[in-house]
C-alpha cells in the first residue's frame, strides 16, 4: 500500500475508508450476491439445451430440403426459399 506523502489527501482517504468499513456488513452482503448470481448458471445452460434442440431441428429440416432436392426435381425458388429460411434462423 502506497502511503500518501500529502497532507491534503489523507481526511479524504479516511472518509472513505471509514465509510467503507462502517457498511462492510452491507458491502459483504452485495459481494456475496454477486458471486451467486455469477456461479448460478442454471439458466444459462437451459438456454443453450433450448437453443441446440432449435438448432438440431433445422439441420434435420436442411439436411431433408437438400436430400430432397438432389433426388428430385424441385423448384428452384422454392428450394432457395426454404433453405434461407432455414439458415436464417441458424444466424439469429
Amino acid at each position: 500500500m502506497r502511503i500518501l506523502k500529502s497532507y491534503k489527501h489523507r481526511p479524504t482517504c479516511v472518509l472513505a475508508f471509514n465509510n467503507l468499513v462502517s457498511k462492510k456488513d452491507e458491502v459483504i452482503k452485495d459481494c456475496e450476491d454477486i458471486i451467486l448470481s455469477l456461479a448460478n448458471t442454471q439458466d444459462l445452460g437451459n438456454q443453450i439445451t433450448q437453443l441446440q434442440y432449435e438448432l438440431d431441428a433445422i439441420v434435420g429440416l436442411t439436411r431433408r430440403l437438400i436430400y430432397e432436392n438432389s433426388r428430385k426435381a424441385i423448384n428452384q425458388e422454392e428450394y432457395n426459399k426454404k433453405y434461407n429460411s432455414y439458415t436464417e434462423n441458424i444466424k439469429k
